[in-house]
């Protein structure tokens, strides 16, 4: 299953896809139901998962079905699929990533020993009020004269266990970092450095993590300026 949040101007509204374009308006349904977090939550005290949970307690009963332009319409705007008390990252993770570091930086070794080592590069990435949701502006460093988006796969953890996956925008300012290693906070945390969304998927509807087509499409005035992807394999 899939989970997107919604907001008006005063409420939060977590629905589910249970079918492909078909949503159910989860807190419609049942008023202690905001947040992805509140179904874990619930879900866990019952010892199910969160798909489990919600077929069990709101599937079963006559509800209605929804489309994201219904939403829309309604005048509820997506937004991040949950609120995060802080995301963290991890870096130089592929022999791409190490490699592009290494050519980027005035001082390429850590790159190279983080790559090779065991225990992996985990930097802090962002609080809720700098991350934003789908088709929201990203923020650009003023004092950086090369800034990239990075998509990456986001995993969703819960308890310490994941319980899903969504997508990441990992804005960085390529110029603050490759001049010294240790600037990476400033090249990584500002305002609005972070976007996720558009939903989450349940860990349960993902067969292979390891085999997803992860693709970065930049337009600008209408018209896409660069295109690429690649698989988390």
């Amino acid at each position: 299953m899939k989970y997107y949040r919604f907001q008006d101007d005063g409420s939060n509204y977590l629905m589910v896809e249970i079918e492909s374009g078909r949503l159910v308006d989860l807190t419609s349904n049942w008023d202690s139901i905001h947040e992805f977090e509140d179904v874990l939550r619930l879900a866990h005290k019952e010892g199910k998962t969160a798909d489990d949970f919600v077929e069990a307690h709101l599937l079963d009963q006559d509800i209605e079905v929804f489309t994201i332009n219904d939403f829309e319409k309604k005048g509820l705007r997506l937004t991040c699929p949950l609120i995060s008390k802080e995301i963290w990252a991890a870096g130089v993770t592929y022999r791409i990533s190490r490699d592009a570091r290494q050519r980027e930086s005035s001082l390429p070794e850590p790159y190279e020993r983080v790559y090779r080592a065991e225990r992996p590069e985990i930097f802090f990435k962002s609080t809720p009020e700098r991350c934003v949701g789908p088709a929201q502006a990203v923020g650009i460093r003023a004092d950086s004269d090369w800034n990239v988006p990075e998509p990456e796969l986001a995993v969703v953890l819960y308890r310490g266990s994941i319980v899903g996956y969504t997508i990441g925008n990992d804005v960085s300012s390529r110029s603050i970092e490759g001049d010294n290693p240790l600037y990476l906070p400033q090249a990584k945390i500002y305002n609005r450095c972070c976007s996720i969304g558009p939903c989450i998927a349940s860990a349960a509807s993902i067969q292979d993590p390891h085999d997803l087509q992860i693709r970065c499409q930049i337009i600008r005035s209408g018209s896409s300026v660069f295109a690429g992807e690649t698989n988390t394999s």
